[in-house]
């Protein structure tokens, strides 16, 4: 039975390393390139004692975006993703909600993240990281599928934003269902 939503990754990056994963239009990566940034950041999380915690990733729209999602999950841990265009209060009530231990920004974000008082990484300085398949498997072999894998927030219409967390379980059963339906294959490219 399938646990983790990198299951995913794993398996596909084994068959088509070199197909396009996820594009903007002008950037493209590569499973095999995500696969290798994402490992990087995970053990750069964990050698850095933030494995198993929330990591804020504060970044604009972009397929490295992604890679820092998927090396969150491989420190253990779950991530959330605010919008850096949202009022400072907003994003401080988020980050109050779910008192994450880092977060990883891009640069157009970095003064940003500086604000906020919590450990900074820059994508860029990370995603080459050496990574340590022995400590990523460690880490994995604890997971199990109710382990949440990232936190989401309402809009806060009624005055404060309220954060609904998903697990792998849910991801994995929705993945499943919405290939199904779409018909989502290999030659699929997600933008």
């Amino acid at each position: 039975m399938q646990n983790n939503i990198l299951e995913y990754l794993e398996r596909t990056v084994v068959r088509l390393p070199d197909k396009v994963a996820f594009s903007d239009g002008t950037y493209d990566m590569t499973f095999g390139e995500l696969s290798a940034s994402a490992r990087s950041i995970g053990t750069y999380l964990l050698d850095h004692g933030h494995g198993r915690c929330c990591v804020a990733v504060l970044m604009d729209k972009h397929p490295v975006q992604l890679a820092a999602f998927f090396g969150v999950l491989y420190a253990g841990g779950f991530y959330v993703a605010p919008d850096a265009s949202m009022p400072p209060k907003r994003l401080q009530m988020i980050m109050d909600t779910v008192q994450p231990c880092m977060i990883i920004c891009d640069k157009k974000n970095t003064a940003l993240a500086q604000t906020l008082g919590l450990p900074t990484a820059l994508y860029d300085d990370i995603c080459d990281f050496p990574a340590r398949d022995a400590l990523l498997e460690a880490v994995r072999k604890a997971h199990i599928d109710t382990d949440p894998a990232y936190v989401v927030f309402t809009s806060g219409s009624t005055g404060v934003p309220k954060g609904v967390a998903a697990c792998h379980r849910s991801v994995i059963d929705y993945t499943e269902t919405l290939c199904r339906a779409v018909g989502f294959d290999e030659h699929t490219v997600f933008g």
